[in-house]
């Protein structure tokens, strides 16, 4: 893999991590379940953490990251918000939202790394991927309780 292909892929993944990020900070105004919220809030800081690990990597590797999300997520958000006002805040609707937001991040993920990569690169891609999975689990177990 080239190195400017391996810089808009980790682009595009940092532009979803974005768009997860926000998402979480939209929807912990609109809750009101407390322990989804303190869920929402965990995943949050995690969210800024990966951002954070994958701006690294983009400029360890001369490119300059991409500190916006996708058109597709700023339109998942507004959606988002209109459906938490009408819900007002509904735990399984907001659950929901968050599943479809991250299928699209995972997805991303799974893109990137059936791709040639560089190991280190390769091993933080997975890492992250198996977080995030672990983190939807979490969310949807906590939305069934």
């Amino acid at each position: 893999m080239n190195n400017s292909h391996l810089l808009d892929d980790l682009n595009n993944i940092l532009q979803y991590l974005n768009d997860s990020f926000n998402g979480y900070q939209l929807n912990l105004k609109d809750i009101s379940d407390s322990r989804l919220k303190s869920i929402l809030e965990k995943m949050c800081f995690k969210r800024k953490d990966m951002i954070e690990e994958i701006k690294s990597l983009i400029i360890k590797s001369g490119g300059t990251p991409k500190d916006q999300g996708t058109m597709m997520g700023k339109l998942h958000q507004w959606y988002q918000d209109i459906k938490n006002t009408v819900t007002e805040g509904d735990p399984l609707s907001i659950s929901k939202q968050i599943r479809t937001g991250e299928s699209i991040l995972i997805n991303a993920y799974k893109d990137v790394i059936n791709e040639k990569l560089p190991k280190d690169i390769h091993n933080l891609l997975i890492s992250q991927l198996s977080q995030i999975e672990d983190d939807l689990k979490e969310i949807e177990i906590e939305s069934v309780d």
